[in-house]
């Protein structure tokens, strides 16, 4: 079946439907949601082959996600319905998404079947994959907007990165200045962020590799704001490499002082072990640091979110923020080019295009695989746009949601001239937009890296 069978349900739900489906039968399974929609382990399953002769027909997707039917369990449900048939599924398939009336998050465990029919509404969708690929992912959408998905389609001219990622030293990088002292900076390490527990340490170091930190949850819609620091001894210009050893320590004792408490936690991440040691590299070495980490024009949006939000990184007095792992960094050449991408993807129908395929917990650099929006050349709507979401970041910051939301609804306008989508188009995106996050849940906890 190939490398794509990664998940132990897809194995049995291709062998029970070869021992035991007849060409009339039908077959129910309970699985994981995340075999329609994610890149990696869904797509053998994709395929809907068995053989050079049968495949599998699908009749309907279930998805439970948002109701957590599973006490306990924060798995993604979802239940298929399949038959064996003699040539390749047909789309689009139907699919069908329960959300508990009321909000999300309840369980209905232990409600009776006539009851449990009243428990939630039901949204009918219909699924495609997202390209011609053999096992492509899937995107769910209302009845008759794919067509309007195919105009937003493609890939753009920009390339987005993972942040900055400890390997699981969170505890260490992350620090909170205390006080500014002539000697230097009074930090001390957030020794319980992410999974891995360190000790709590006080010390001096340089303020020269003292950057503002920028977390998932730190990032909204236009808005961005910085809590903490992050201690990470690399220049802005750096080419994927830490300052070394022999530098930290002759130039900047106390950070390597600060460093070497943690030396041996650091040297035995696995992270290090496998990317950096092979080469000597500093044991302070992070992975998905370069040059692009410390750029002056960048865009973010949050890794894990049910509803997609971005931003422009704001201007720093002193030091540039630095991105952590749970968000998505893209580099630009100039301001206006960074508003223009930050306008263009918080558009209503780019959201429409990423909420109609991304798992709110995998909303990774793909975006711009699949989001087409033009290179920035200072054409005058690009201008446009640019200068509208520059307002509406200004706006933001200052609570003017009556102004960011005319501001938005125009920046809508200008973002469907783009992709050449008609008025009543747009007014379906952005009716398709409301009710897809209506359905969104509450955005996925932030509070640790993605290792």
């Amino acid at each position: 079946m190939g490398a794509g069978m990664d998940d132990i349900s897809v194995l049995m739900l291709f062998v029970t439907a070869d021992h035991f489906l007849n060409q009339s039968g039908r077959l129910g399974f309970v699985i994981t949601q995340t075999i329609f929609k994610s890149a990696g382990g869904g797509k053998g399953f994709r395929k809907l082959r068995i053989d050079e002769k049968r495949f599998l027909k699908v009749e309907r997707v279930s998805d439970f996600t948002k109701c957590q039917p599973f006490e306990g369990a924060a798995n993604r449900t979802s239940v298929v319905s399949i038959q064996i048939a003699n040539k390749p599924n047909p789309f689009p398939v139907d699919y069908r998404v329960f959300t508990p009336k009321g909000g999300g998050g309840h369980s209905a465990s232990d409600l009776s079947v006539t009851e449990a029919a009243g428990f939630f509404s039901i949204a009918s969708l219909e699924a495609f994959p997202m390209d011609a690929e053999p096992g492509a992912s899937w995107i769910t959408l209302p009845p008759g907007m794919h067509k309007i998905f195919l105009k937003i389609h493609g890939d753009s001219g920009y390339r987005a990165r993972i942040g900055a990622h400890s390997g699981g030293a969170a505890g260490v990088f992350w620090i909170e200045v205390l006080e500014k002292r002539s000697a230097g900076l009074l930090v001390r390490n957030l020794h319980d962020a992410g999974r891995n527990k360190f000790p709590q340490i006080t010390k001096l170091v340089e303020p020269d590799f003292v950057r503002p930190l920028l977390r998932g949850k730190d990032v909204d819609r236009w808005t961005a704001f910085s809590r903490h620091s992050i201690l990470i001894p690399y220049d802005d210009e750096n080419n994927g490499k830490a300052v070394s050893e022999s530098r930290l320590k002759q130039q900047y004792h106390k950070t390597f002082e600060y460093f070497r408490t943690f030396e041996d936690r650091l040297i035995d991440r696995p992270h290090y072990r496998q990317h950096f040691a092979p080469s000597s590299q500093p044991y302070w070495s992070m992975y998905n640091v370069g040059n692009y980490t410390f750029a002056t024009h960048r865009v973010v949006w949050r890794e894990q979110s049910a509803i997609f939000k971005c931003c422009v990184v704001p201007d720093s007095d002193g030091a540039p923020f630095v991105a952590d792992a749970k968000l998505i960094v893209v580099e630009c050449r100039s301001a206006e080019e960074a508003y223009f991408l930050a306008g263009c993807l918080n558009s209503s129908p780019a959201r429409f295009l990423i909420e109609s395929y991304a798992i709110e917990i995998q909303v990774s650099t793909h975006v711009l695989s699949h989001v087409r929006v033009p290179e920035y050349a200072g054409s005058e709507i690009q201008k446009d746009i640019a200068k509208k979401s520059r307002l509406c970041h200004t706006a933001a910051k200052k609570d003017k949601n009556d102004e960011v939301a005319t501001l938005e609804a125009e920046i809508d306008e200008l973002v469907a001239a783009v992709w050449g989508l008609s008025k009543d188009e747009l007014k379906a995106v952005q009716r398709t937009v409301s009710e897809m996050e209506r359905r969104g849940s509450s955005t996925a906890n932030d509070d640790t890296e993605g290792e």
